[in-house]
């Protein structure tokens, strides 16, 4: 856009409707001077028949070599995913394992940074994973976390829940629109390693059933989304 936002504007003027995938990015496309009164949220949705509870978690977690309490986490392995801040994390619970699901220029820092922590036997970066490989991944988990400083509405926050597995989040952007089901995690704040590590014990302790997890993912469906 231009400066001043004039494209921004124009285009939303010319537009017959506009859409956003949470309450916050409809705010932001306000805020760029996009008119409210064409504005509608779609929210981003998750294949439910695709990602869901599966037997035998047991098979599962030896497949991903999962032995101990373990955090998943799936996205790109760039600045904006913040996983430094999870593994960091890590560094105050001495019995709890990392996976992350993802690819990119941040891989030999994080890596760096998980020796320097003495966590290199607790962290595990797998690397890219195709789509249809993570529905096991997620069962295969017993948390996932996402430390990102900004999303829309990411879809691992609603495969991880539709999967059954209750979630950390940051309190950012869509976020606070999947969680402000208690049945589906906790928010944190953006940056606070020492919260992660408080809502990781927590979960160990006591963690909602996969079952109301699940519970809280069944309003994201594709078909409401599509629909509308």
């Amino acid at each position: 856009r231009s400066p001043d936002g004039r494209w921004v504007s124009e285009v939303g003027e010319r537009a017959e409707g506009l859409a956003g995938v949470s309450d916050s990015i409809v705010s932001d496309m306000v805020a760029l001077g996009m008119p409210e009164h064409k504005m509608q949220v779609l929210r981003n949705g998750v294949d439910l028949e695709r990602f869901k509870p599966l037997p035998d978690r047991a098979q599962l977690r030896a497949q991903w070599g999962m032995h101990r309490f373990t955090a998943v986490s799936v996205g790109s392995l760039i600045p904006r995913k913040c996983h430094e801040v999870t593994i960091r994390a890590l560094a105050r619970l001495p019995d709890v394992d990392l996976v992350i699901a993802g690819e990119g220029p941040e891989r030999e820092r994080l890596m760096a940074l998980s020796r320097e922590l003495g966590l290199q036997a607790r962290v595990r970066l797998l690397g890219s994973v195709p789509h249809d490989q993570l529905v096991g991944l997620y069962n295969a988990a017993d948390v996932s976390v996402l430390a990102s400083f900004h999303e829309g509405l990411a879809n691992a926050l609603l495969e991880a829940i539709a999967c059954g597995v209750p979630l950390i989040a940051t309190n950012v952007d869509g976020a606070p629109e999947v969680l402000d089901d208690p049945r589906a995690g906790v928010m944190v704040p953006v940056g606070d390693a020492g919260a992660i590590a408080r809502a990781l014990h927590a979960m160990r302790l006591s963690a909602p059933s996969r079952a109301e997890v699940r519970a809280s993912a069944e309003r994201f469906d594709w078909a409401a989304t599509t629909d509308a």
